[in-house]
């Protein structure tokens, strides 16, 4: 997955970091506010993979770009097939 164009844009735009939080990437490529995809996480209702670095509530819900850039891809595919 590394090779992928989608995931190098991702990487440029999040400044080469790996792990970005779920606030940055929610409302441009989710669709919806924070608190939303918060809820969605406790739900597991989430449609992308969420990490967490500690078991504390307050560590920050992370997103990891090669599964953001997976859940593009395949948004993409969808679209094109419809």
């Amino acid at each position: 997955m590394r090779n992928n164009s989608t995931f190098a844009a991702l990487l440029t735009k999040y400044d080469n970091q790996i792990l970005v939080p779920l606030s940055s990437v929610c409302e441009e490529f989710l669709g919806v506010n924070y608190r939303v995809a918060r809820r969605q996480y406790a739900k597991n209702r989430l449609l992308i993979p969420i990490v967490r670095l500690s078991n504390s509530q307050k560590a920050p819900l992370l997103v990891h770009l090669e599964d953001l850039a997976c859940f593009i891809e395949l948004q993409r595919s969808r679209a094109k097939y419809q």
